[in-house]
């Protein structure tokens, strides 16, 4: 008998699997797990990530003393931060760690790329200690930057390095992606010259930054940095990278905001209101300039608070607040008056120079709504934030139970038009509300901040006390057929070798009249690891995919082309 591997086998079983039809589900998923991450004190997750293996990783801010796993932490000032893991094997959190110092301290974003873990934020205090590396603060009585790695090794962490931005002036951290070795951090900075690294930026008032360091293993330094703004109110909100390109969102305030050559302008109507962006920056590896923008939201205030990238396809989130707004040709309208605020998630398409909008939806009702994060997995969207009183998601309604709620809500792409599949909801009669989402696989996390008692559905998060803490919270959700093949594009199709290691071979089969080919590679947890173009394919012909530096595992590779897609499991090893 031929002898296969373990991920030999894993394929035939994915392969089989993907027979059967796995169609969208029009009931929610229950919640799985929901519990709160410390005991003792005030806790919040401000941001929650996972990796490969379905561990979760938050990252916060606390106040008093409080307990996640088996480490106990005192916060030295008005509020420290805290990194932690939650171990999928043994379903509980492992290890975690504190940093701080005798002012205050927030988290602004958490990225993770295999046992690397990467956390953004604020600090006031002079100096803040982060496991025995300290960062002073520039002069002044205004907040600074930090960047901190933790790796992960297993039950325990280390703290590997961290650096501070800034200025004298206010400059906050609000968003961490990571590609590679390369680390993407933005935020808002109202510094007359703000420092990354030996890069210093001017500006006249709070303008956005987007920064990019190199993690070299035991240390981390900033390589570029680019601002943007104008002479009033701006600042970026969040982060996701694809290969070398970076995309930032977040809102403006004033006439206008310009981004490198691309200058967005206001309606007109209240100017001093906010408008929201999103732009695309292109990494040359020792320099990143602008390469797109775009204005989300047109008339109205609007603000871009979430983003996430499949390919060329490039879903943002955040918030409208006008009786109406549009998006590319989509008009969305508020479900309450024109001073609440719904949510809004919308997808561009990223054609390299430009983009454009595909479609939008909204979320919301006739009380405020926000949205605290939004992921992708392939041609499945899922956004998370919270509500109160009832809100209408697709042809589902949510009603709150006690105070604010949060909601998670899953939408299908379908290229130029999308629908909400199925939305859930949590609270009450204590609140919670959702500030981050992270999938796994099947897994969809949420995290947040709840005021005890607080129902996930049959899970009940109680304490003794009324104090805020973070919680994570799970939903099941299994995974679309990827295997949705069109003939035309599947036959003839082939890969070798599959298991591959450094590269891989991808056979096209000719398509008439010759069509262009769009290949993209996506990890177990549907983030796009490459993408490539082919110039029109004929006559058929193999493809090389560069494999090094993939981490071993199983992999999706999706090819779009002539209208058709078609996709494959793929194993490196």
């Amino acid at each position: 008998m031929k002898n296969t591997t373990p991920i030999t086998r894993l394929i035939c079983l994915f392969t089989l699997g993907c027979l059967g039809h796995l169609g969208a589900y029009a009931q929610a998923p229950a919640w799985q797990t929901a519990l709160a991450v410390s005991s003792g004190g005030t806790s919040s997750v401000r941001a929650t990530a996972t990796d490969a293996s379905g561990n979760v990783y938050v990252a916060g801010s606390f106040q008093g003393t409080i307990r996640i796993g088996p480490t106990t932490m005192t916060s030295y000032g008005l509020s420290d931060i805290f990194v932690a893991k939650w171990d999928k094997a043994t379903g509980a959190f492992v290890w975690a760690q504190r940093g701080g110092g005798t002012a205050e301290e927030d988290v602004g974003g958490l990225a993770v790329n295999g046992a690397n873990i990467y956390v953004t934020g604020y600090y006031y205090s002079s100096p803040i200690a982060f496991n025995g590396i300290n960062l002073t603060k520039y002069p002044g009585n205004s907040p600074d930057i930090f960047v901190l790695k933790v790796s992960d090794a297993g039950n325990l962490s280390r703290t590997e390095w961290a650096q501070r931005a800034g200025g004298t002036n206010v400059d906050f951290a609000t968003g961490v992606a990571v590609s590679g070795t390369s680390v993407y951090v933005v935020g808002s900075t109202a510094s007359i010259t703000a420092t990354f690294g030996s890069v210093a930026l001017p500006g006249s008032g709070a303008d956005v930054f987007v920064t990019k360091l190199t993690d070299a293993g035991s240390s981390g330094s900033f390589v570029w940095a680019q601002r943007a703004g104008a002479a009033y109110g701006d600042g970026a909100r969040a982060v996701a990278a694809s290969g070398p390109n970076v995309y930032v969102v977040g809102g403006f305030e004033g006439p206008s905001i310009t981004f490198g050559n691309t200058t967005l302008m206001g309606s007109g109507v209240d100017e001093l209101a906010f408008k929201g962006f999103v732009t695309k920056l292109t990494d040359a590896g020792a320099t990143g300039s602008f390469t797109w923008a775009k204005r989300c939201g047109n008339p109205g205030s609007a603000t871009a608070v979430a983003v996430a990238v499949s390919g060329a396809a490039v879903y943002v989130g955040g918030t409208f607040t006008k009786a109406a707004t549009t998006f590319g040709t989509t008009v969305l309208t508020n479900a309450g008056s024109a001073a609440t605020t719904d949510v809004f998630v919308t997808k561009l398409v990223d054609a390299g120079n430009d983009a454009s909008f595909g479609w939008a939806q909204r979320l919301g009702g006739v009380n405020d709504d926000r949205i605290g994060g939004i992921a992708v997995r392939g041609a499945e969207v899922y956004t998370t934030g919270s509500f109160s009183g009832s809100v209408s998601v697709g042809s589902t309604s949510l009603n709150s139970v006690g105070r604010t709620n949060s909601f998670v809500a899953k939408l299908a792409d379908g290229g130029a038009t999308s629908n909400f599949v199925w939305a859930q909801q949590a609270g009450g009669p204590g609140s919670a509300i959702s500030q981050g989402i992270a999938l796994a696989d099947a897994s969809v996390w949420v995290g947040g901040e709840t005021v005890p008692p607080a129902s996930f559905g049959t899970q009940l998060i109680t304490s003794p006390t009324t104090n805020t803490l973070g919680f994570i919270a799970l939903l099941t959700d299994p995974r679309l057929p990827l295997a949705t093949a069109n003939a035309g594009l599947a036959v003839g199709l082939r890969l070798w070798p599959n298991p591959a290691q450094a590269a891989v071979n991808v056979l096209l089969p000719a398509l008439a009249g010759g069509s262009p080919a769009t290949l993209t590679l996506l990890d177990g947890l549907g983030r796009v690891v490459q993408t490539i173009r082919v110039l029109p394919v004929a006559a058929g012909g193999p493809q090389v995919l560069n494999l090094t530096g993939l981490m071993p595992g199983l992999y999706h590779l999706r090819i779009q082309a002539g209208g058709q897609q078609v996709s494959r499991a793929l194993a490196v090893e």
